[in-house]
Parts: C-alpha cells; structure tokens; sequence
C-alpha cells in the first residue's frame, strides 16, 4: 500500500507528463491493489525462514516440570470438554508445525527512475508538460512549506501520532496558472503544435474520449469568445487524430446551429473548422443535413465575392464591359425599411455600409435584395451580418473560408455514390445531392466561378462534377450560367474543368441553333463558345487530351486554337454577361438570369471550313503538313461530299438587317449600332419575352434571340454559296512545303522585333545558336570564351529582351520580369503539355530557366552542387532587394517551382510581405530598366541593390523577418528563432544610444521619434512573443540584462496604452509602450536559471524595483518576475540593500488592488523563506509589522491582507486602525524617500537604523515574548501558539534573565511566570522540550544565588510546572535541585505547599537520585518539622500538611533508600501522628496554586476566538493614485 499511496502523491506532485517518464508504475500499482494483504507481508519478511521458525520455536520453550503438569491436567479435562462439545482445534491450530518455504524474492522496481531524474532538470514544453525552473523552484518551496507546517503540526501534538494528509496534498504552480489546461494538456502548446511537425510522443493522445468531452465541456460553460474558440480548435485536432476512437459527435446539430447564430469572425472559423473534422465520421454528415447545415455553409460560400486582395492569374484580363452609366446601377441593389411598408432603395452596398455606420440602419432592419426570398432582418443576411455586424478577427479570409467549405462540401457528397457497387444507379437521389442541386444552393455554388480564384474554380468544377453524377437536374444545369462562368476562367488548372464538361455539355436540354453544322455542335451547350473542332476533341479524346489542347497553341488540321482565340471567347462572354459579375460585388446572393448568346465568331478560322475533324485549308497547306495523317478517309470523303452539298444549297438569310433592329426595337439608322447597345435592348426584351416569367412570350422570345444572333454575326452571313469554301473542298489533298534557309547569328538578331514570329527564319537561327551557347557554356573553357567576348553576351540580351532568359548589361531586368509569367495552376492542374504546343509551358519553362540563371549568376549554388558557380555578391545584393531576402534565399533550392509559386501569390508572413502592389511594383521597375538599358545602354547604377518596396520602407525588418506580421502570427514557425532573437537583441542593443539621448535630453517629440518608440516597442514584443514560442532561446539573453532592465528607466514615457496582454490598435497613437512588453520580455526569461544568474551577475534588480511605481500597470507582472528571482540567493540581497522591501511594504499597506496586495505577500514570503537572508528579511519587517504578519504571508498571503485589514486583539497581535494607519504613514513617508533617491540614480541603496522601530500606542507597555502578549495570553492561556516552541525559549529566557537580576522587576517577573504557568498548563507537551533546552539547572542555580525575596516563590511555581513531566524529574534528578528548593521553602513560607506538591510528584516517579539528595540536604527533618507546627498561618493549612505527608510517604516507597527514610521517621513522634491518616479529603484536584485555565483549546488560526475583534471599514480605501 505505500507503493500505491507514493504514485498518488507523486501524481498530484507532477504532471502527466512527468509520470510519463517512469513506465509501467501505474500498472504496477493496478496489480499491488489487488493482492490484499499479502503487500504487507512483503514488508514483513525482512529475515529468512530459518530465523522465523527459530524465533517462533524460542518464544514457545517453556519450562519442562510446568509443560508436565499442563498435560495432566489436560488429560483429566478431555472427557469433560467432550462432554460438553468444546474441542481444542483452535489448540491444534496454534500448534501447526512450522514449515520452511522458499525465500520470496524481492521485486525489482521497473520505474525508469535515472531517466525521469534526467528528465526532471531538463526544461520541457509539450503539450502534456509544461516543466522548467520556475515549475522546478515552485515544487521545492511547495515541499519545504509542508514539511515546516507538518514540523509545527507535530510539535503541537507531540503527545499524539501525526500523519501526513498526503491524500490532500497538491502543489500550486503559479507560472501555469495562466496556461489554460484541460485534463492532462495545455491547450496552448495544443494549438501551437503543428501536425505536420508533432512527434509520435506527443500527437498520440492518452484517453482521447475523456479529453474530448472535457473540451466540450468547458466549451459549453465558458462565456467567452476566445476561450470558446481555443476549445473548438482543440476539439478539431483531438477528433481530427482521434475520430475512428471518439466515434460520432451526438451535439453535430448544436454546432451547425452555433455557426448559423454567432457573429464573431473568430468563432465562425473555429466552428467551420471543427465541423470539417467531424465529417471525417459518416453519421455526423446526416446531423449536419439534417440541422440544415449545408444551406447554412453555402450561405458562407457567397462571401467568397467579396474577397478583392487575390493573386492575378497570368492571362486573367478584366474584360468585363460596362458602360459609363451602367456600372453605378448595377451595384445597387439593396432596399430596407425600419417602419412597417417602409421600402427605401435601391442602394449600393458601400451606401449600406455607411448608414449601417450612421445608424440609419441597425441589426434589426428590414432588408431586400435580388436573389432572397423576402425582407429579411439585417442579422439574418449573410453578407450583411458578417460584413457589417460581425465582430473579431477571422482566422480565414473569405477566400479560404470558401475552399474550406468546398472541400467538406466534397467530403460529404463522396460518402454518398450515386452509383452501388453493382452500378446500378440510386434512386432516389443521395440526399446531399438533392441539397446541392436545389435553387437555393446549386446558383451560389456555380456563381463562385466568376470569382476566378484557380483553387475555388478547380473545387467548384469538382464538386458540380460529382453532384451532377446521374442528376436527373443536370440538364438544367445550363439556366445557372455555369457554362458561361467556366469558360471565362483564364487559369491554367482546368484538368477539372475538363472532366465536368466532358460529363455535361451533351446533356443539357437547350434550344440550339438553327444553322449548326453538325451534330455534336448541335447537341453541345458549348457550341455558341468554343469552335467545332474544340467540341470534337471534347467528345471524342479524354478529358485530359482537351485540357491539353485548350491550354496550348495549336494550328492544326485537327485543331487551331491558342491564347489570342481563348481571350476573345472570354471577352465575347464577358460582354454576354455584362454587370452581372459587378453586382456580385454588390449582393453576393443575386442570380443570374440565364439567356442564351450567339456563336463567337473567331478571325482565326475565317476562310476555314471544318468538315469530319479537320480544317480543310490547314489539310490542304502540304507546305506547312506534309503527309498529315488521315485516320479515316472514306469517312472524310463522305463528309466532305455532304458540307460540298451544303455549301451549294446555302440560301441567302431569312432576316435582314432592317428586320434584326425593328425586332430589338432599335432605331434603322445607316451607321448601325454599338454591340453593347444591342445588347443591352437585346437583354431587356430577353427578360420580358422569357417564358419562365412570360408563357406567352415564347415565339417573341425566339424572335428575338434570332434578331440578336444575326446581328452579332452579320460579318460572317452570305447571300449564297463561299467560293472559297468550294476551293478548299476541291484541293483537299494538295501538298507543299518548302524550308528557309539560315543566316548569319548577329544579322538575326537584329532584325528581331515584337512582332516576330517563331516560324521566322531569324527566330529559328537565333534560337538554334543559342541553344548551342547554353550546351557550350556547361564547360569551363567555352564559358570564358564567351565571357571574353562582350558582343555575344549583349546579343544574347538582345534576344532575352524579345523572347528567352549578366549583370553589367542589365541581365537582372530581362530574367526577373519572365518570373512573373510563371502560371503555378498549370504545373498543378495534372494536364498534360509540350512547349511546342502550349505556349504557357514555354513561359513556365523560360521562368525556371531564369530563375536557374538568377542562382548562378549570384552564386547560389553550393560548391558540391553539379550547377555550382563562382559567389557573386553584387547580383546577390541586388537579388535580396529585388525579390526581398526571403525569396532570394529560395534560388539555392534544387525546384524553382516553390519560388516562382510564391512569387505569383499573395502572401503574408513573417518572412514576407507580396502582393499584387509589390508585383505592380517590381515589374514597373524592371520594365522601365529593361527599356532604358535597351534604348540608351543607361540604367540604375546600383543594378538594384537600392530598390525599396513601398510597403517595406514603412515596416520595421529585422533579422529579415518582418516584426509587425510575426506579433500578429506569434505561432508561426521561424526557421531560426535563435538567430531572430539574437538580431532582435542587436537592434534594441542598437537603440540603446538614442534611448538614453531621449532620457538625458527633454525636447518636443518628433513624428519621427513616435515611430522610432514604436519599433523598439514591436522589437520588445516580438522579443516577448518568440521566447514564448520557442523556449529554450531565452538564453541568448544572457548579457543583454543591462540593456532590457535599462529600458525600465524610461519613466516618462510611461502609461498612455497598456501593453500587458496585447498590443495597441493601430487606429490609436502609440507612444513608448515598450516598458510594459518589457516586463514581459523579463518576465519570461525568469524560467531559465541561467538567465536568472546573469542578471543576478548584471545587478540590475534596481531597475525593476523602480517599475513597481513608475509603470503601475505593471505591478502584477513586476511581482511575477520578481517572485522567480527571487530563488537567487544574489538577487535576494541585492534587492535587501536596493530597498524592494520598503517598495513591497507600500504596496502591501497602500494599494488598492486586491490582487496586488497579495502578490506583494507571496513575494516577502519567498524572500523570508531564502535560508541566508531570510532572518534579516524578518528582522526588517518586524520593525513595521507584528511577527505574526511574517507567518501569514507564508502560509496564505490572502489571509495576511484580511489580517492587515481587520482589527485584532488576541495573544499574538494588537492591531487596530490607528497601528494600521502609523505603518502606512510611516511606509510610504520611507518609500517616497528613496524613489527620489533612486530617480537619480538606479543603484541607490536602502537602510534602517538600528533603533528604528513603529511603535503602536496600543501595544505600548506590553510584555511580548516570541511575539505573543504575555497580558492577552495569561487572559486566555488556551489560544493556540502558532510556534510553541519558540515561544517556550524566548519566555524560559526571559524569565531566568529576570529571575537572576540583582533587583528583578517584580511585577515583570511575576507575568513572565503566569505565562511560564499557564504555557506548561494549557499545553502541556511543551514540558517534553524543556530539559533539552538546558534551563532547568539554570531554575536551581538562580534559587541558590538570589537575595530577592519573590524570586523563589517564582521558581517554586515554575518547579511545581516541571515536576508533571517525567523527563523533566529525570533532569532534575541528575542535578542538585532538593537543597535549592529546601530554601525557597524557608525563604518563602507562602509557598510551603506548593513545593511540598511539586516534591510529592518528583519523589512519586520513583527516582532515587532524588531521594539520596533529600536524605543529604535533611530535608525530611524540615517537613517533619513543619508538620509539627509552623504552618497554622498560612492559606489551607490541611491540605499543605497533606501534600508533605505524600511526599514523605512517596519517599518511603525508594528501593534504595526507602529502609533510611522509614528509619528517620520512625524515630519522629510527629510521624507517628500522620502516616496512617488518609489526607485525601485534603488534596484537591486543582493546582492549589489557584491558577484558573481556561476551558478546551480553541481552534488553530490567525483569527481564532476568544478576546479579540475583527471590523471591516465602513469608509472606502483611499483611491491609490498609481491604479488610476
């Protein structure tokens, strides 16, 4: 059982974590609580079993005559226990023979205890053990304070067996009280952990189940956001490892609810963010259909629009039209009331933001836009609510948030196949499906196209592709626009894009156009957009091999297609759509009202006629296609026999130009109109004549959209058949071809121009020449060649500047600017491409190249590397301004993939700041050199090593990590915390001149100097924020404690904004806030202990102990630090002689925060506990406070504040308001004192004079001893002495110091022996300490020498205490005490009888050493004597004779010496007359001294009962000027 009880403690000792570190302890201590009894035995069987027979074989020997007669009798009884049923198998019992058993064999403790004491002083920080030195100081001073407590426990029951309540016992560790812990984990280190970087030790989650329910559980009750939020993060990565384990979440409904209710930022990203984890179990995807979640998550999805700050896509083109007047309309699209039919609008969204900020508009207005199913209360709005309402700082952009809920979206519809494992389709439809595919989910899902953010698109095209599997909607999925907001996507990730209209573009039920060519352009709902062949190759390759082909550049029979066709169809579409993509920004929910549009008509394929798969004019070029394939002739044939026919029978339009106009209601004038006009007419009689919303429209509908189609087409319509069409039918199989021949390279190269194209016979040379140079220049000779002469590397300049990829001849500006063409959805897409065909591969290639020459120009490159060049640090300089360090660095990576994704995205981290300004930016810059080296041979001397980013110039950089981002992301994950908090110490290290300028001199402060302050302050925050994330960096402190305790010196530039637990706004000015961050910064590095000895070393405490006035805001904080400092020895003096005692004594009397007040006492308590300095700690605060106040702040320093707070009268403490307020006076008249001393200079020491003392007029005049008032304790003897024991010496001390006076003061010495009295009465296990504190031969000696006539008396009654004790007698007996107390009898006759009772006592203990003494010193002829006669005048005569015949009977009984003593009084007459009376009538109970004690001890404590009072003020405290 100890073994189980020692794991209970240690478990209460120590966390979890260092449990962890002894395997297989608790499983051990599980199979000892199930052996019963047989734990004890093993404690036991010390000896071996031999020596236990033979111990239990020699306490049964008996003698043999007495084992004889016990048998007789025996057999005489037999018959008669027979007789009357009694059997002797009990007898039997006890006498079983003593069998030998093999000796059992000590266990071997399987505890890995070295590894947990290696463990145990090294600094941990996991998220199941937070450990370093301050938890390590905590838990020594923990144990130390219990075992001085149970030391006193003990002493005040030292007649009785004490135990420890280890049951109870529980360390606090006050440095994690602010870690916020559920069950065995951290939530902070929880979150921090990253799960890509976690170890298999710490990711593994013990008892994930009960831990999961304790997040929710504290997640239900906790009222704060924050707090909510960390627990839902918690709760995301605990089901997110441990799902399978957990198993389904009952409360799914409450969360999809949570979301649907709340308005914080925060909050909605943390609840999206659980609720992605739980769809990782199938059950809880029904409790989010069935709360109606998936409406609410696409409700979210729609903010996505409103999301402006994206990357640009290389080719993406705001094509969007729109005219002057048009655009302003467009967005507004809201309407509200505040009274009832109050209908006030349209505005546009940016006019609603600024009523809802005028409060014309609140949470509880009526409001209407396009797209919602009624008026609907502000709050209930999606983009309303969180646009305006909603509070907090998002974890997610909009954008984020929307590929987050795409992907559960995914999730979720995947569980649910719309096909069963024998391919037999579902009906009905899966329930998400149905969900999705409703009209008021599918349009927001589609509309997200429009924001042409590459991964929203490339999940949107996946998620409609899975939706749409065996829908029966899909065929109107058309009305939605999707086909329309697809093909406007410009990105280069269409692999999913491809794949979905693979799927849908013959499925859907539309009216086609009545001149299709062909079947498939008929059927496809692509055919208005993409040419025919684009269609073919759609239906008839993979879905792979069209996105191939719709990303390339291909002039083919089979295929012409490329960039500039794919710009103009997104341009025709945009057009098409006209403001509906602006009224996205406006109302995010509006709807798309679907109207069909004309065939595109491409320039690219005019005079081409495509017939079966090929274009005839590219079949019959045999120049350019020699022998181009034909996979079916006869079928070509047949086809190009059937468009033969057709071109013959082409009949002229039914429609005129005239006719088109008046159907549109457009004016016939002779200059036409604009496209845009007719479009707009054309939309407005769309939406009137629709016969979803005008039935009897439908032949207008049609007439109109045929108007529109002929009018968009006109250029292409004939009155019969094309000539040319018939040509190219006619010379389907002609060949020819012909090759240029090759010029000189510098002749290419000057003829270059923009307009040059790659079949040129100058691009063709220098293309080949310079793929020879790139061969050549891989060998060392053929490079310095090259380098020798100058005129190849300014043509190949030359030829970077118009097509492809060295320092001095402006190099940089041409490789860097093809950077920014690099398309990362294209690598990413899955799609497969050529250079040859695809023109974006050819740009993403060049970018690599570029970025390969940009690293070894500047000599990237390791020396191992195959690529490795010579170290370049001017391009590298050039390249850290250009690209910023953080990318620059990234050219050593073997993939330039990485950098060049990083390049064209929006970033913001620590490490950098791009986006589309600083790419606006950069490319300005290089172009403008590019065109300035290119014209005149000039340009930037610096080469750019002198370039700013605008953005940059305005952040503080240091260490190359941007300090503003990293306090905002203090749990990014640096590379190099350690070299980040080294140059974060250089630049304060840096400052530290101009700072001490700003104290020395007192000037009006400068815009400049506002901004200087604020960066030191962001350094010291970031210094706060990294040693926080990264423990184990504070070391670097070391040496650097002068300058940070330093910056405690800036006192007036103290207190505008806190900085405690954040920063700032930015909004607000910012001035010198770096003092509370550097209470910070100071208070973290106090868990190191070497950092605790160097500024031990640095003697810088002063600094600190100045804060505690000049930055009160500070104090808790200041006291933190100061409280782990304090386990420095050093430091502890050094605060002794810089006067933190006179600081803390203020705050302990004078400040009004309660908190304070008790940090304050927990402080003085650690530095009181210090072993070297404690005493003179003590010696101090006794002169301001009564030693019991010591005693409080160790044990609970809240109890010392009440204490000081209340009035008391009891035997340990006087005190009332008027010593209240003489202490405080006193404090803060000293304090004021030396903070002037100290404002002058930091290291100002503090003293007290010797004689210095606060005297309380109340506790003038008392006797106090030991710190308890002699006059209050003889009151009430009963009061529980919190130190007994020091009492007992202080007062023994007192006493024989008195008593052996030459003229003792009687009236002292007579109070100093009632409470000797009443202490040896009231509490009487203090007797057992006395003979070891030598004073009982002291007592004897003092009687001996006295002439004072009360000083026997006195040390009468303190013997009559002493003679209760046995050891006491025992030490009496070895001195000579009976001659001495022979003679205070004579002297003091008054006290005859209560020595002749302590003598009854002495002698009843059977001592004979004191009997030999009375025989010697005569002392049984003077009580004889005084039995005789003598004693008819003093009190109680009867019971004094008594007490001496008790004596001298007592003494009778000595085996030594009693035949002497009965000798000597046979021989009295007097004698005779008394030693057979009984005297009991005589003898009272009671100490005939009289002495009253009091009745049972009350209870231990500070304020305990008896003559005491406590009152609480009625008036308020005074209003301490430093919280204001």
């Amino acid at each position: 059982m100890y073994l189980v009880n020692t794991v209970v403690v240690l478990g209460k000792i120590f966390s979890s974590g260092n449990m962890d570190t002894l395997p297989h302890i608790k499983d051990r201590c599980t199979g000892r609580l199930q052996s019963d009894n047989h734990i004890e035995l093993e404690f036991v069987r010390h000896a071996d079993s031999s020596g236990f027979c033979k111990d239990h074989f020699n306490k049964n020997k008996r003698n043999q005559q007495l084992l004889m007669l016990e048998r007789k009798i025996d057999n005489v009884l037999q018959h008669w226990r027979a007789r009357i049923g009694v059997n002797n198998k009990q007898q039997q019992q006890n006498e079983k023979p003593i069998v030998l058993r093999k000796r059992r064999q000590r266990i071997k403790s399987e505890a890995n205890w070295p590894l947990f004491y290696y463990q145990f002083n090294q600094d941990h920080a996991k998220p199941n053990l937070l450990w370093n030195y301050k938890t390590r100081e905590e838990l020594r001073e923990s144990l130390e304070n219990e075992m001085r407590a149970f030391t006193v426990d003990k002493e005040l029951g030292a007649t009785f067996i004490v135990g420890w309540n280890h049951a109870e016992f529980e360390v606090p560790y006050v440095c994690l009280a602010e870690e916020i812990k559920i069950g065995d984990y951290y939530l902070r280190l929880l979150l921090e952990e990253d799960d890509d970087e976690a170890s298999e030790e710490t990711s593994a989650i013990k008892k994930s189940y009960e831990f999961f329910n304790d997040l929710y559980h504290r997640f239900l009750l906790t009222p704060k956001v924050n707090m909510k939020c960390m627990c839902l993060q918690a709760m995301a990565i605990v089901y997110g490892r441990c799902h399978e384990e957990i198993g389904a979440f009952n409360d799914t409904r409450y969360m999809v609810g949570m979301l649907e209710r709340c308005t914080d930022r925060l909050e909605r990203d943390r609840l999206i963010l659980f609720l992605n984890r739980l769809i990782l179990h199938q059950r809880n995807v029904k409790e989010v259909m069935d709360a109606n979640g998936v409406k609410t998550l696409v409700d979210l999805l729609t903010i996505a629009h409103l999301h402006t700050t994206r990357a640009t896509v290389p080719l993406q083109t705001n094509v969007i039209e729109a005219g002057a007047d048009m655009k302003r309309d467009s967005e507004k699209e809201w309407y509200y009331g505040n009274k009832e039919k109050e209908r006030l609008g349209p505005f546009s969204f940016e006019e609603m933001k600024e009523l809802y900020e005028s409060g014309e508009v609140h949470a509880k207005t009526r409001c209407w836009a396009q797209g919602m199913d009624g008026w609907r209360p502000l709050q209930s709005v999606p983009q309303l609510k969180w646009m305006l309402l909603a509070t907090g700082q998002a974890v997610l952009n909009e954008t984020d948030m929307a590929i987050l809920i795409l992907n559960m979206l995914i999730k979720m519809v995947e569980y649910y196949p719309s096909r069963d494992s024998d391919g037999a389709i579902i009906r009905p439809l899966p329930r998400i499906k149905r969900i999705l595919s409703d009209a008021t989910c599918l349009p927001h899902i589609v509309q997200l196209l429009l924001t042409f953010d590459p991964i929203l698109v490339e999940k949107v095209a996946l998620l409609l592709y899975l939706v749409m599997q065996d829908n029966p909607g899909v065929s109107r999925l058309y009305l939605s626009g999707a086909f329309f907001f697809i093909m406007m996507y410009t990105g280069s990730n269409v692999l999913p894009v491809a794949r979905f209209l693979k799927y849908t573009h013959l499925r859907q039920a539309f009216r086609s156009e009545e001149n299709a060519t062909s079947d498939v352009l008929a059927r496809s709902v692509l055919g208005p957009m993409l040419p025919e062949a684009m269609v073919c190759y759609l239906e008839n390759y993979s879905p792979d091999k069209f996105a191939q082909i719709f990303l390339g550049e291909f002039d083919t029979p089979e295929a012409i297609w490329n960039n500039e066709m794919r710009r103009l169809m997104i341009e025709k579409i945009a057009s098409h759509l006209a403001d509906f993509s602006p009224r996205l920004q406006s109302n995010t929910r509006a709807l798309f009202q679907y109207c069909p549009m004309p065939s595109i008509s491409y320039p690219q394929l005019d005079n081409e006629l495509f017939c079966n798969i090929y274009y005839l004019k590219h079949l019959c070029d045999t120049q350019r296609f020699p022998d181009w394939p034909i996979k079916d002739p006869i079928r070509l044939l047949k086809d190009i026999l059937d468009a033969w026919k057709r071109e013959v029978e082409k009949k002229p339009p039914t429609m005129s130009l005239e006719e088109a106009y008046e159907v549109l209601n457009l004016s016939k004038g002779s200059g036409g109109h604009e496209e845009a006009k007719i479009r707009k007419a054309y939309f407005k009689m769309a939406r009137d004549y629709h016969p979803d919303k005008n039935p009897e429209g439908r032949e207008m509908f049609e007439q109109v959209n045929k108007a529109y189609e002929f009018l968009c087409s006109k250029a292409k319509v004939k009155d019969g058949p094309d000539p040319q069409n018939i040509v190219l039918i006619l010379k389907a199989q002609s060949i020819l071809f012909s090759r240029y021949k090759e010029d000189a390279f510098s002749r290419c190269v000057n003829v270059l121009t923009k307009s040059s194209k790659q079949e040129d016979v100058s691009v063709l040379v220098c293309t080949n020449i310079a793929r020879c140079y790139s061969v050549s220049a891989q060998f060392e000779g053929c490079r310095e060649k090259i380098q020798e002469t100058s005129a190849i590397i300014k043509d190949l300049c030359r030829i970077l500047y118009f097509k492809t990829n060295l320092f001095q001849s402006g190099v940089l500006w041409h490789l860097l600017l093809y950077l920014f063409n690099y398309d990362y959805t294209l690598e990413e897409g899955g799609v497969d491409r050529s250079q040859e065909s695809n023109q974006q591969e050819v740009a993403n290639h060049l970018a690599k190249m570029s970025v390969e020459a940009c690293g070894k120009l500047a000599g990237f490159y390791v020396s191992a590397n195959e690529q490795s060049t010579p170290d370049n640090p001017s391009v590298k300089k050039s390249l850290y301004a250009l690209l910023t360090p953080y990318m620059a660095k990234k050219l050593t990576n073997e993939s330039p993939v990485e950098l060049l994704k990083i390049l064209n995205s929006n970033t913001e981290n620590p490490y950098l700041i791009w986006d589309n300004a600083t790419r606006a930016q950069l490319s300005e810059y290089l172009n403008d050199q590019q065109q300035k080296i290119m014209k005149s041979g000039d340009c930037d001397p610096s080469y750019g090593a002198d370039f700013v980013f605008e953005i940059h110039a305005q952040e503080l950089i240091v260490g190359d990590i941007f300090v503003r981002i990293f306090n905002e992301q203090p749990m990014f994950v640096l590379e190099n915390p350690k070299g980040f908090t080294i140059d974060l110490l250089d630049y304060l290290g840096s400052q530290a001149q101009y700072l001490h300028s700003q104290l020395m001199l007192q000037k009006e402060r400068s815009p400049d100097h506002l901004s200087r302050m604020k960066h030191i302050e962001m350094a010291l925050e970031a210094l706060r924020n990294i040693i926080k994330a990264s423990p184990g960096v504070e070391i670097q402190c070391i040496g650097h404690f002068k300058l940070l305790f330093a910056l405690l010196r800036m006192e007036e530039y103290s207190g505008l904004q806190q900085f405690t637990i954040e920063p700032p706004p930015p909004s607000r000015l910012v001035r010198q806030n770096f003092r509370p961050a550097n209470h910070q910064v100071i208070n973290c590095v106090t868990g190191n202990q070497e950092c605790v000895k160097d500024i031990a070393a640095s003697e810088v405490l002063g600094y600190l102990l100045f804060s505690l006035q000049s930055v009160p805001a500070c104090r808790v904080l200041t006291l933190e630090s100061l409280f782990a400092l304090m386990s420095n020895t050093k430091i502890v003096k050094e605060a002794m002689v810089k006067g933190c005692l006179v600081y803390l004594l203020d705050l302990f009397c004078n400040a009004t925060k309660p908190e304070v007040r008790e940090k304050t006492a927990e402080l003085m308590a650690k530095m009181l506990s210090d072993k070297l300095v404690g005493p003179k700690v003590r010696i101090l605060l006794n002169k301001f406070l009564p030693p019991i106040f010591m005693d409080a702040m160790r044990d609970s320093p809240e109890a010392s504040v009440h204490m000081f707070e209340g009035s008391h009268e009891n035997p340990e403490l006087i005190w009332n308001d008027e010593a209240r307020e003489k202490v405080c006076t006193m404090v803060i008249k000293l304090r004021e004192k030396h903070v002037q001393a100290q404002r002058q200079d930091a290291n100002a020491k503090w003293s007290l004079s010797d004689d210095f003392q606060v005297v309380y007029s109340d506790a003038a005049g008392e006797v106090v001893v030991g710190g308890v008032f002699l006059r209050l304790f003889i009151a009430n003897p009963a009061w529980v002495l919190r130190r007994p024991k020091e009492f007992l010496t202080e007062l023994m001390e007192q006493w024989t110091k008195a008593a052996a006076s030459p003229n003792p003061n009687g009236e002292l010495l007579e109070t100093l022996t009632k409470g000797l009295v009443f202490l040896f009465e009231a509490h009487s296990s203090t007797l057992d300490q006395v003979p070891s504190l030598g004073y009982i031969p002291r007592i004897f000696h003092i009687i001996e020498g006295t002439k004072a006539n009360a000083v026997p008396k006195s040390a009468i009654e303190v013997v009559h205490q002493l003679a209760n004790n046995e050891l006491c007698i025992r030490s009496m007996a070895s001195i000579e005490c009976i001659a001495p107390i022979k003679r205070a009898m004579k002297i003091r006759r008054d006290a005859i009888g209560l020595a002749a009772e302590a003598l009854a006592k002495m002698f009843d203990k059977g001592e004979d050493e004191l009997v030999k003494q009375a025989l010697a010193a005569e002392l049984i002829p003077f009580l004889l004597k005084l039995l005789e006669g003598g004693l008819e005048a003093m009190d109680k005569p009867a019971a004094t004779k008594a007490q001496i015949v008790k004596a001298l009977k007592a003494m009778q009984r000595s085996l030594a010496h009693g035949e002497r003593v009965i000798e000597i009084l046979d021989k009295s007459s007097v004698w005779k007359e008394y030693k057979d009376q009984r005297h009991d009538l005589f003898i009272s109970d009671n100490p005939i001294s009289g002495f009253l004690t009091a009745g049972a001890p009350s209870v231990a404590g500070y304020l305990t009962a008896g003559s005491m009072k406590t009152a609480a003020s009625d008036v308020p405290p005074p209003v301490d000027h430093h919280d204001e």
